[in-house]
């Protein structure tokens, strides 16, 4: 269940964050040791060989194989959309508002996302989802292009070779950005419309509600996540 009280529709993209966050972690930690090794390697003998052809074509295939399982061809019709309008819409004047709203919110992004060379691609709505969000919950300023850019390669290096990834359909994979651009979006646009209102409830009911959209995905308090220049951090409890 999604912070909006929507389910999610299949059980691959309901069990996603279970695996997603865990090899989150575990690249992480995987990361710092590379860095904390890497100056004292430069420093021993400079007489490692350099990789092979070989095993720098097997690398530049993984890479490939996790660019391509990131991302989908969607059907041309919005999947998740009818049953947010459902959801958020009580009447039939309300379901036509959240309707316009969610085609202007896609198109935005979508163009953004094409803008960026990264149209139909999960990785990238998750970068949105995980930056957005932080960002929203901390009331902190949106993040620049680069920044989406640059966490959504650390996502693909991070999560690409998830087999997880792998079997989902192209119609799990729209289903999941499509949850994951709405969530985010509809938080977002509200939060910035109250804070241009002077809304002080309403802005901190949707900076709590980013809280939730992240925990639903990592399931890890909101409170331990950040996003700064450095990128998406977590903070040991």
């Amino acid at each position: 269940m999604g912070s909006f009280g929507v389910p999610y529709n299949n059980p691959v993209s309901a069990s996603i964050s279970n695996s997603v966050w865990s090899n989150w972690i575990v690249y992480q930690t995987q990361q710092k040791k590379i860095l904390g090794s890497s100056a004292g390697a430069a420093t021993t003998s400079s007489s490692t060989s350099a990789p092979s052809a070989r095993e720098s074509q097997a690398a530049q295939k993984r890479a490939k194989a996790a660019e391509v399982s990131l991302q989908f061809h969607p059907n041309g019709t919005r999947l998740l959309a009818p049953k947010l309008v459902d959801e958020l819409g009580k009447t039939q004047a309300q379901k036509e508002q959240v309707s316009a709203i969610l085609t202007v919110l896609f198109q935005e992004f979508d163009k953004q996302a094409v803008k960026l060379g990264k149209p139909n691609d999960l990785a990238f709505a998750l970068s949105y989802f995980l930056a957005q969000n932080a960002t929203v919950y901390r009331g902190k300023p949106d993040p620049k292009d680069e920044q989406f850019l640059d966490l959504r390669d650390t996502i693909v290096a991070a999560m690409g070779q998830n087999e997880a990834f792998a079997k989902m359909t192209d119609r799990q994979k729209q289903e999941m950005h499509e949850m994951l651009v709405s969530y985010t979006g509809l938080v977002y646009l509200t939060y910035q419309d109250a804070k241009k209102r002077g809304d002080l409830e309403t802005a901190k009911t949707m900076r709590e509600l980013a809280g939730l959209n992240l925990k639903a995905i990592t399931h890890i308090e909101p409170e331990r996540i950040d996003f700064t220049a450095e990128g998406l951090t977590i903070r040991k409890q």
